[in-house]
């Protein structure tokens, strides 16, 4: 009887150390830091903003289009954004999840899109996606 008290006090003990391996295994990643430029204000918008140093676009109130080169998205005062770098120049963004959801494939392809710019300050509205680039 001591004998299977022994064996069980050292399986239980066994046990409890492994699940407090895995514990300590499962705990929380670092945040990774923000990438890219922060934007106060909510919603979509553009930047005629040169990151590579080409000249930059110069986009009208009505469509604009372009190709897109890279996106990344990045959270920012509590919103998702998703950042678009056309190959024109100049970069978009947007937090709205449908136009996200949208664009995003065109990110990853390259894609030619459109977007309706309603004013001066760069606020747009409205986007088209293409299947060709």
């Amino acid at each position: 009887m001591f004998k299977s008290f022994n064996r069980l006090s050292i399986i239980a003990a066994l046990a409890v150390a492994t699940l407090a391996a895995d514990a300590v295994a499962q705990s929380r990643p670092a945040v990774p830091p923000t990438l890219g430029p922060v934007i106060t204000q909510p919603g979509n918008g553009a930047s005629t903003e040169s990151l590579s140093g080409k000249p930059t676009p110069q986009w009208v109130v009505g469509w604009n289009y372009m190709h897109l080169a890279k996106c990344n998205m990045y959270e920012s005062g509590g919103y998702a954004y998703l950042n678009m770098y056309p190959l024109e120049g100049g970069i978009l963004w947007t937090n709205d999840s449908n136009f996200i959801h949208l664009l995003a494939p065109a990110c990853q392809t390259g894609n030619w899109i459109g977007f309706y710019m309603y004013d001066f300050a760069h606020d747009w509205s409205q986007i088209l996606t293409y299947d060709y680039y």
